[in-house]
C-alpha cells in the first residue's frame, strides 16, 4: 500500500508438526518446530528456532534426512518428475541418499573431514608457533644469561664504587685532618694576633689621651697667641696714627714756618 509507511524489517515464520517424532535429536521432543527468519532494512538476517536465535546451519542440520532439506524432495513442484526422471547419476543419487537420510551422515563426514583438516591446519600452525616460541624461548635465555651477566657486573660495579669512596673517604679524612692541624696553628697566630692588637688598641689609646691633653695645650696657647696679636695689631694701629698725626703736625709747622718769613 502506498499508505503504510515502511518498516525497518520484515520476518517470515514457519511452524512444523512433530507429534510423530520425525525430528530426532534435540528437537525431537517438541511436538511443533517454529522457524523463524527476520531481514532488516540493512540486510541483516536473524534466525530463530522455537523463538531462540540461532544460525543458519542450525535449521539446516534439523533437516538432513527429512526430505525438506535444499534438496527437498517432501514437497513435488512443477517439473520435478521429468527433472528427476532426466537427471545425472550424480544428481540421482544425491536425491536417493537424501530419501534414504544418508545425506544427514554425508554431511556429518563432511563437517567432520573439515574440522581434521583445519585441526591438521592449526595443529601446522601450532607447529610453527611451537617453532617460533622455542627460538623466542632461546633468545629470553641468552637475554636472561645477558641480564645475569650485568647483575653480576652491576654487584661488582658496586663494590668497586663502595671501595672507591672507602678511599676517597680515608684521602678526605687524611685531608681534614690536616687542615684542622693548620687551622689549629692559624689560630694559635691569630690568637698572637688579636693579642698585639689589643696592645696596640691600649697604646692607641694612651697617645689619644696624650693628644687630647696636647690638644688642649695648643688651644690654650694658640688663645693666647690671637690675643697679644690683638694687642700687636692695636698697638701698631696707635703707632700708625700716631706718625700720621706727627707728619701732619711738622707739615703744619712748615707751613707757619713759611708764612711767617713771607711776612
Amino acid at each position: 500500500s502506498t499508505t503504510r509507511k515502511p518498516v525497518s524489517q520484515a520476518s517470515i515464520e514457519l511452524v512444523f508438526d512433530n507429534s510423530d517424532g520425525t525430528l530426532l535429536g534435540e528437537y525431537g521432543a517438541y511436538a511443533e518446530i517454529s522457524i523463524r527468519r527476520k531481514v532488516t532494512r540493512d540486510s541483516q538476517t536473524t534466525y530463530y528456532l522455537n523463538g531462540t536465535k540461532c544460525r543458519r546451519r542450525d535449521i539446516t542440520d534439523i533437516f538432513l534426512g527429512t526430505g525438506l532439506g535444499p534438496r527437498s524432495y517432501s514437497i513435488i513442484e512443477q517439473g520435478m518428475i521429468s527433472k528427476l526422471i532426466e537427471s545425472k547419476p550424480e544428481d540421482l543419487r544425491n536425491f536417493i541418499e537424501e530419501a534414504a537420510g544418508i545425506s544427514k551422515y554425508k554431511e556429518r563426514r563432511r563437517e567432520t573431514e573439515n574440522r581434521i583438516r583445519r585441526t591438521h591446519e592449526n595443529l601446522a600452525r601450532l607447529t610453527d608457533l611451537r617453532e617460533e616460541l622455542g627460538r623466542q624461548l632461546e633468545r629470553l635465555h641468552r637475554q636472561a644469561q645477558a641480564a645475569e651477566k650485568y647483575q653480576e657486573y652491576k654487584a661488582q660495579e658496586r663494590q668497586l664504587k663502595a671501595q672507591l669512596s672507602a678511599l676517597r673517604w680515608q684521602a678526605l679524612n687524611e685531608q681534614v685532618g690536616q687542615r684542622e692541624a693548620v687551622i689549629g696553628n692559624q689560630e694559635v697566630s691569630f690568637e698572637a694576633l688579636v693579642a698585639e692588637q689589643r696592645n696596640a688598641d691600649a697604646s692607641i689609646e694612651r697617645l689619644r689621651d696624650g693628644h687630647h691633653d696636647l690638644s688642649e695645650r695648643f688651644n690654650l696657647v694658640q688663645g693666647r697667641f690671637y690675643s697679644v696679636g690683638g694687642d700687636i695689631a692695636r698697638v701698631e694701629q696707635s703707632i700708625q696714627y700716631g706718625q700720621q698725626r706727627l707728619r701732619q703736625l711738622q707739615d703744619d709747622l712748615r707751613e707757619a714756618e713759611r708764612s711767617r718769613l713771607e711776612t
